[in-house]
């Protein structure tokens, strides 16, 4: 299987899987933030992550 150039279709499918189980550091700020201060502080991290990454995707290039 040759699509789009990828010649070990299973290595990219499972390097693709493994990245995405991997936390970044959004969700480690995220966790600890909500572990140390509460559910109310972890869901303002969560807004504050959510409008930061809205306001970085419509900047323009």
């Amino acid at each position: 299987m040759d699509s789009f150039g990828i010649q070990h279709y299973a290595s990219f499918v499972s390097a693709i899987v493994l990245f995405q189980l991997m936390p970044g550091p959004g969700t480690v700020v995220i966790l600890d933030i909500a572990g140390r201060r509460g559910k109310r502080a972890g869901l303002a991290a969560v807004a504050g992550t959510l409008a930061g990454d809205c306001v970085f995707t419509c900047l323009p290039r």
